[in-house]
């Protein structure tokens, strides 16, 4: 197999295979180890049993133990991701590939003939299942492979310096999103929430969804500085470089604690949402989807705001997949 630089050289339907390999071994696995659990339960109802009661019990064993649930989506979607950083990437060489060809991936999705109003809901949002059939041809598992590496939780993978070379790709950019807006002039906010899980990754979506409550500037501040201060080692006390710290190393007792780790990346403005990093693909404000909010902290010296162009011009847990 020779793999260029070539988007249709990148081996998306071997990413597939590989995917479902892992994904279904992980969820066959959970179901055996689940039911393992169960029956380990019920034989030690049963061997207690003998020595706390008299009489036989007229009432099953297997029926006073409460059977595990296992949650196969969200165990399909950990293994099958990590089978496409640690088998796929590797096994192909495409750690360094998978940069280059991104312009041709969203050139590739906007040169869809799309009919918005075929795929508009009552309320006026775009239906993202929907959207999907028209972006992507299902039938074909090299098309089935692509979506699933648009959905990659790790862009650290592929994506090197996501607060540098790689903003445009970075994060904070919901891509199946970002492609629809830059060709078809398309804001996120026409997408509809409810199904929002199907087009954009769940690290980003879990951020995009959040209905935290409103913090003032101050509380955000704080949380900031508390997020970025050392406190073991050589340097403790001094504070992390906020344009290049990629999380909060720490949200505890602050207004932002228990919110998702790409929210406090928005709202505190580091990383990616820098200023000097930010621009208009990003999702920076989990309520408002296109906003580009003002500077948190003035101090900051700032850069130019870069808007990208392309180099070429509720989710439902009984499914996991769009095919």
């Amino acid at each position: 197999m020779h793999i260029t630089k070539n988007l249709k050289t990148i081996p998306f339907d071997k990413l597939y295979e590989i995917y479902e390999e892992a994904a279904t071994s992980a969820v066959e696995g959970a179901r055996l180890a689940a039911e393992a659990r169960y029956a380990d339960r019920v034989r030690y109802i049963e061997s207690t049993y003998g020595g706390t009661e008299e009489a036989p019990s007229e009432v099953s064993f297997a029926d006073r133990v409460q059977r595990e649930v296992v949650d196969e989506v969200y165990i399909r979607r950990k293994y099958g991701q990590k089978a496409i950083t640690d088998v796929w990437m590797p096994r192909y060489g495409l750690n360094t590939l998978l940069m280059p060809v991104m312009p041709q991936i969203i050139a590739h999705l906007g040169s869809k003939c799309i009919n918005f109003a075929e795929i508009t809901t009552p309320e006026g949002k775009i239906d993202p299942k929907a959207a999907l059939d028209r972006l992507f041809d299902f039938s074909s598992i090299w098309d089935r492979g692509l979506y699933l590496f648009l959905m990659l939780d790790s862009r650290g993978s592929y994506v090197k310096s996501q607060y540098k070379e790689g903003a445009q790709y970075c994060a904070l950019v919901p891509l199946i999103l970002y492609a629809v807006k830059l060709h078809y002039k398309v804001p996120y906010s026409r997408w509809d929430r409810s199904a929002l899980g199907w087009v954009v990754n769940k690290s980003l979506c879990d951020a995009m969804l959040w209905e935290g409550p409103e913090f003032s500037a101050d509380e955000l501040i704080d949380a900031r500085t508390y997020g970025l201060t050392i406190r073991t080692g050589a340097k403790v006390g001094e504070l992390r470089n906020p344009v290049t710290t990629y999380k909060l190393w720490s949200t505890r007792g602050k207004c932002l604690e228990g919110a998702p780790e790409l929210v406090a990346v928005m709202l505190t403005q580091i990383w990616c949402a820098h200023p000097k990093n930010r621009h208009h693909y990003m999702v920076l404000d989990p309520k408002s989807w296109d906003t580009m909010p003002p500077p948190l902290v003035t101090a900051d010296v700032f850069s130019d705001e870069p808007v990208y162009k392309s180099a070429t011009s509720t989710y439902n847990p009984a499914e996991d997949l769009p095919w």
